[in-house]
């Protein structure tokens, strides 16, 4: 069993400043449907001894030698968060399974399964990144990505309950590497920078989960949720194992309980302690703190923490 401090320190979350969004979330549920026109003929080539990110050069390899280099059998899927007006990755990375991505008889690939949940602040640019990646004999590669606003292509975003047919959003996929979107000044995607895959794209479906509320205050905003996620303090179905906790969600009883003579031992003299706080303090790029800077009083603040987010402030 994972202890409390492996947990935490495998789910950390990066935020942007507490001061650039509001406090409001919604809940949301993003589908990750299929790539439509893809086929194999379309993978770019990489060389066989060392990585490369130069479009050119690897588009001038052989495609007979793409057997050889990219493992078919072994494709993931990453999907990020980006801040392009701060030109910042934001929350946590989520990586799926390995699957197959080699069938050039059908129209479209599907991968079926993909469906994640997340809150995210109203209102707050959020650019989506999605990153398919396969392994090759030395590193892992890149293949295809595509980033998008979800929100500005829908003019009304259904629930999840709602029995309606969702909205199929379709986004082109290109070539290279997400790191390109530090480089562009704008976030709209042209045919010029990065290069689009002829005839590919990425389809999915975004809407709210209402029912998802109530559990929000169990995991931080930008981390995604898949079916395999274990939250802290969520009621997970015993009978049904298999079954997706986050589609009809339901939290573990609570027990009162209390603390009682709680104290703190620190491992140094005391006066060192407030010594290297301070060194802190002053050296801290975000404080700034003068150098005569004192500590005039001490507190201590206690919160609930489940591993990934306060459940009560301290």
């Amino acid at each position: 069993m994972t202890s409390w401090e492996e947990f935490y320190s495998s789910n950390k979350v990066t935020l942007p400043d507490c001061t650039s969004y509001k406090t409001d979330y919604t809940t949301h549920c993003l589908v990750l449907r299929s790539i439509e026109g893809f086929k194999s003929s379309l993978l770019p080539s990489l060389p066989t001894d060392t990585p490369t990110n130069n479009l050119s050069s690897r588009l001038a390899l052989s495609r007979s030698k793409q057997s050889e280099i990219f493992n078919l059998n072994a494709f993931t899927i990453k999907l990020h968060l980006f801040d392009f007006e701060r030109k910042t990755f934001l929350g946590r990375t989520w990586v799926s399974s390995q699957f197959k991505l080699s069938q050039e008889d059908k129209k479209s690939f599907s991968f079926l399964g993909h469906t994640l949940y997340f809150q995210l602040p109203n209102r707050f640019p959020t650019y989506f990144v999605v990153e398919f990646v396969t392994k090759t004999a030395a590193f892992d590669s890149t293949v295809f990505w595509t980033s998008f606003d979800p929100f500005s292509h829908l003019q009304h975003i259904s629930d999840l309950s709602t029995p309606a047919k969702h909205t199929q959003l379709r986004f082109p996929l290109f070539y290279g590497s997400p790191r390109s979107l530090f480089f562009l000044k704008s976030p709209l995607l042209d045919s010029k920078s990065p290069v689009p895959v002829p005839g590919c794209l990425l389809i999915c479906s975004l809407t709210t989960h209402k029912a998802l509320q109530c559990t929000s205050h169990l995991f931080p905003p930008f981390y995604f949720l898949s079916s395999s996620s274990v939250i802290p303090g969520l009621a997970y179905p015993s009978k049904q194992p298999a079954k997706d906790p986050f589609s009809s969600p339901k939290l573990l009883e609570t027990l009162p309980c209390h603390i009682s003579e709680l104290s703190i031992e620190f491992s140094q003299d005391f006066s060192s302690v407030t010594q290297d706080i301070l060194e802190t303090l002053r050296s801290s790029s975000a404080l700034k703190a003068p150098g005569d800077a004192r500590i005039s009083e001490m507190r201590l603040r206690v919160g609930i923490h489940n591993g990934l987010t306060f459940i009560h402030q301290p």
